[in-house]
This record gives structure tokens, sequence and C-alpha cells, in this order.
């Protein structure tokens, strides 16, 4: 079973990934923290179930850290706005998705 693993780097950027037994990445989420907004800048992976692992866990993190999110990235943005009322604590709606 792939485990989600987070790597802080400074100044505030984040990332969330997914490494086979030999360290290689197979799936990352990049992200900005800045003032309780965790912004979602990039999602890249192939597969469905690992960028839905990927998600969870990011949300699990803004809740507790009492984030709100920001998505620009189509997947993130669809999934929050499929359910906004499951990610109301931590998405606004009228957050807006731009490629």
């Amino acid at each position: 079973m792939e485990k989600v693993r987070l790597k802080l780097a400074t100044q505030g950027q984040a990332v969330f990934f997914i490494a086979d037994s030999d360290g290689k990445q197979l799936a990352k989420l990049i992200v900005d923290i800045i003032e309780g907004d965790l912004i979602v800048a990039a999602l890249k992976g192939k597969s469905g179930s690992l960028r839905s692992k990927l998600f969870n866990a990011m949300i699990s993190y803004a809740r507790e850290h009492y984030l709100k999110v920001i998505a620009f990235n189509r997947f993130v943005y669809d999934k929050l706005k499929n359910d906004p009322e499951q990610f109301a604590d931590v998405w606004d709606e009228n957050s807006t998705y731009r490629e």
C-alpha cells in the first residue's frame, strides 16, 4: 500500500508525494502555504487512485492546520466542487480555478 509523505520546504512550499519502494515518486501534489491558505499549484501522477490519496492527505493537512484550500488544479477543484458541503470547512466555493 502506497503511503503519502509530506516534504515541507522553506518559504511555505510543500510537496505531498507517493513513492515506490526504490524511492521513485509515483505522484505528487505541490502546494504553497501562505497566510492561512493552502494553494494547490500542481498535481502530477497518472493514476486516479494515487491522485485521490494525495487529495485526501492534503485535505487532512488543511483541516489539521486550519487552512483554506485554493485550487488552481482542475482535479482538485473538481473534487471540491463535486461535494462542497463535505469540504466547506477548508474550501470557499467562491475560489476560482484558473488554468
